[in-house]
C-alpha cells in the first residue's frame, strides 16, 4: 500500500513539473522588415517589458533587449504567462530614430509569432534635399521644388513654364523626393 502511494506521489509530482515547466516556457519570436520593400532588417534593437511586473516572476533571467540576427529575426524564450509591451526601433544617422510599440501576450499560445514593420532609411533624407543642390551634377540653376498635390490649371502652367515640378497626389509624410533636376532627370 505504501508503495502505490509513493508512486502516486512522484506522478502527482512530475505532471506538477510539467505544468510549471510549461507555464515558464512561453517565447516571443518574430522578424521585424522594412515596411516599403519588406526586406528583413538586421541589428534592429528589440526591448522587451512586463506591462504588470508583480505577474513576471522568474522574469529576471530573461534578456530585456535583443538585436535582430542577419535575417531579421529576434526571440524572447522562458518567458511567463503575462501581458508584455514590445518596442523595436532603429536608429538613423541623419534622420533619428523609427520606432513601433506594440502590446504581445503570452497567455494564449506557447509561442508568440510576430512580424514588425518597420520605415528603413529614406534614399532623400540627405544634405542635398535641405539645399536644392543636385548630387550629380552639384549644379542648382536647373533644380525645380517638386510638389505633391491634386495639381490645378495654375500649377499645370507653372509645370509647363518650368518654374515647378510636379510630383503626384500621393503625399508621403516620410520619404518623398523634394527636388527634381531637369538637366539630369533626377529626383532627390
Amino acid at each position: 500500500m505504501k508503495l502505490n502511494r509513493t508512486k502516486y506521489f512522484v506522478f502527482i509530482l512530475l505532471v506538477f513539473v510539467m505544468l510549471t515547466g510549461n507555464a515558464q516556457s512561453k517565447s516571443i519570436t518574430g522578424y521585424v522588415r522594412d515596411s516599403r520593400t519588406w526586406e528583413t532588417l538586421a541589428d534592429v534593437s528589440v526591448e522587451l517589458a512586463a506591462k504588470n511586473p508583480f505577474s513576471t516572476e522568474g522574469f529576471s533571467n530573461v534578456p530585456r533587449e535583443l538585436k535582430t540576427d542577419n535575417t531579421g529575426c529576434f526571440t524572447f524564450e522562458g518567458l511567463p504567462e503575462a501581458d508584455f509591451e514590445l518596442t523595436v526601433y532603429y536608429r538613423f544617422a541623419d534622420i533619428g530614430t523609427r520606432e513601433i510599440i506594440t502590446a504581445v501576450s503570452t497567455f494564449d499560445e506557447k509561442v508568440t509569432q510576430l512580424e514588425m514593420y518597420l520605415p528603413k532609411k529614406c534614399e532623400f533624407h540627405t544634405s542635398a534635399n535641405s539645399t536644392g543642390i543636385c548630387p550629380i551634377c552639384n549644379k542648382k540653376d536647373a533644380v525645380l521644388k517638386i510638389l505633391y498635390r491634386m495639381p490645378n490649371q495654375e500649377l499645370f502652367e507653372k509645370a509647363e513654364r518650368g518654374e515647378v515640378a510636379l510630383g503626384g497626389c500621393e503625399i508621403d509624410d516620410y520619404c518623398q523626393a523634394k527636388w527634381r533636376c531637369m538637366r539630369d532627370s533626377f529626383d532627390f
